[in-house]
């Protein structure tokens, strides 16, 4: 049997909710990505950072313990959607690893604007992976998400 890990990256807890409820529906183990220099809780400075970030193309360190991606060949990846592509955090997980022969399954949540870049700049970055077609959920209203959530895991054969 394929062994499967969620990772994700949270500021306000939406992605979080959707990773957690994604790792219990399929029996994914669960890892959480914490930027060295955390991200301010005043939405507004978050947004400046996060700009920078992406105009420059930096990427935050991250805390570890990072997850090993090694005995896993399905790996679902989260993150909201910041300035029209992932939130840093996500950027620096996916660039560190090697893809090849991994199924990358994405998703995020966003406020109003969609998936963005997000999903050609996963498929860039998990060079060597079979990435599956992005799940986008709204933020606001949890339980269609959730619901959405489950019904794009069973057309995508990740029920657990």
């Amino acid at each position: 049997m394929a062994k499967s890990i969620v990772v994700y990256y949270s500021w306000a807890g939406h992605a979080k909710e959707m990773a957690q409820a994604l790792a219990s529906q399929t029996g994914a183990d669960l890892a959480e990505l914490r930027p060295a220099l955390p991200y301010s809780k005043d939405y507004g400075q978050v947004v400046r950072r996060a700009k920078e970030e992406i105009l420059q193309g930096t990427r935050p360190d991250l805390l570890p313990p990072l997850p090993d991606l090694t005995p896993y060949d399905r790996v679902d990846v989260g993150a909201p959607i910041w300035c029209g592509t992932m939130a840093p955090p996500l950027a620096s997980f996916l660039a560190l690893q090697t893809w090849e022969g991994k199924r990358v399954f994405p998703f995020c949540t966003h406020g109003g604007g969609g998936k963005g870049r997000r999903e050609q700049n996963i498929r860039a970055l998990c060079a060597g992976a079979q990435v599956a077609e992005m799940f986008s959920a709204r933020e606001g209203d949890a339980a269609a998400a959730l619901q959405a959530l489950k019904a794009w895991g069973a057309a995508s054969g990740r029920e657990g």
